[in-house]
């Protein structure tokens, strides 16, 4: 990338500090109003130790927050600069995340992942990552990552305990430079003890995320030329 980009995380602004320091309760319900809310929240903090609830009533998106917003200002620019191990690149503009975040809300639906379900990330440090993340928070599912270096043992109790509807995974990654065939082959192993699971997405690397519906009798190529209408 010859583009060279400054990014600020705002920790050298000490007056900012100190008023969260003062007063963390005011502080956070100034910051909470910076983003976009469909329904105001009607108590800042509920706090009966050690349980927390905050903006308590409101009713919030994190995709739309991270994506929707942006659309009219933002949509040329890029959200995500990505360098991988083997030396690809990707720039991915708002626009684009915009676009990919809702063709893959679209594949979780037509794998009957609904609001409230549990979707299980097993990717390497790829796009598709957040781009899942995004997606789940659009429909109202509850992701959970599991780190792509946890064995197939670990895939199957983070499955059970959580009671994953659908697992994403993909055909392979990068590590130290190198390719690692069989990323998700510790994914079958976790078959006979899925309580739950219902379907599995694969990305192929380098490019599209593509659902397979776990137990499906269809040849691979045919479950994957009928969901490129979503993963384009």
């Amino acid at each position: 990338m010859s583009e060279i980009y400054n990014v600020g995380l705002g920790k050298s602004d000490s007056d900012l500090r100190k008023k969260a320091d003062s007063d963390f309760l005011s502080f956070w319900d100034d910051q909470a109003k910076n983003l976009s809310w469909f329904s105001p929240w009607s108590q800042t903090l509920d706090w009966k130790p050690p349980f927390a609830k905050w903006f308590v009533g409101g009713k919030i998106n994190a995709s739309y927050n991270a994506l929707d917003v942006h659309q009219n200002t933002k949509a040329d620019k890029p959200a995500i600069l990505w360098e991988g191990e083997n030396e690809d690149s990707r720039i991915i503009t708002y626009g684009e995340m915009f676009t990919l975040v809702k063709k893959f809300s679209n594949v979780l639906k037509s794998l009957d992942v609904q609001k409230g379900d549990r979707v299980t990330i097993y990717l390497p440090m790829i796009p598709e990552l957040p781009i899942t993340m995004l997606a789940c928070a659009r429909i109202g599912a509850i992701h959970t990552v599991v780190f792509s270096g946890f064995s197939s043992i670990s895939i199957r109790d983070r499955i059970i305990d959580s009671t994953s509807k659908v697992i994403i995974t993909a055909d392979g990654g990068y590590r130290r430079g190198n390719r690692e065939s069989g990323f998700g082959s510790g994914v079958p192993a976790t078959r006979k003890h899925r309580h739950s699971l219902r379907g599995r997405g694969t990305v192929d690397l380098p490019a599209a995320s593509i659902p397979l519906a776990a137990g499906s009798s269809q040849p691979d190529s045919e479950r994957r030329a009928d969901t490129r209408r979503y993963a384009g």
